[in-house]
């Protein structure tokens, strides 16, 4: 949960070296030519200030950055509600990334585009998945259900778990999703 002015600054720096590759003019150049990574980067930029302002109460800066958020989102297709995630979130693509607002997800999580972290449906509105850290979840995969899925695990390509995953360093694939051994 980013509730500082200084783990904001940090996780800010921490990420952007995960989307910007060298300085300032590297991004500089990269925002002219509407670059993915760094149209991806705003994005996460506009999540993380999301979630300080909430977390500290200021009401009116928390709906400026909720909204440029949102806009953000609707043109490349994300929708992320803030505190889903900790540090180190890795969007690899934009284009369908959904995740339900009381999903919790670890530290250094890659999402690698049309991908959802959600519930089963209306009658389980609150059961969204508790995962682990380093997640690595494939293009097309999605998480599904109040489940845990423990740390280090790799789910891949199209990949819908729909069940616990409570070992950790496990590769998940398949519909529904088994570990592969």
């Amino acid at each position: 949960m980013i509730d500082s002015a200084e783990k904001l600054k940090r996780v800010l720096e921490y990420e952007r070296k995960l989307y910007i590759k060298g300085g300032v003019f590297s991004e500089f150049k990269l925002r002219v030519i509407s670059d993915s990574n760094y149209l991806l980067w705003h994005y996460v930029k506009m999540l993380r200030k999301t979630e300080y302002y909430y977390n500290i109460g200021n009401k009116l800066l928390y709906e400026f950055y909720q909204r440029r958020k949102n806009k953000e989102g609707a043109k490349l297709g994300i929708s992320i509600f803030h505190n889903c995630f900790e540090e180190g979130l890795k969007l690899h693509h934009y284009g369908s990334i959904i995740v339900n607002s009381h999903a919790r997800i670890g530290k250094n999580a890659q999402l690698h585009g049309n991908n959802c972290i959600g519930n089963k449906g209306e009658d389980k509105m609150f059961e969204a998945p508790n995962i682990g850290d380093n997640l690595d979840l494939g293009v097309g995969a999605s998480i599904l259900g109040g489940i845990r899925i423990a740390s280090n695990v790799t789910v891949g390509a199209n990949s819908v778990v729909i069940k616990d995953c409570l070992d950790e360093g496990n590769v998940l694939i398949g519909i529904p999703a088994k570990p592969r051994r």
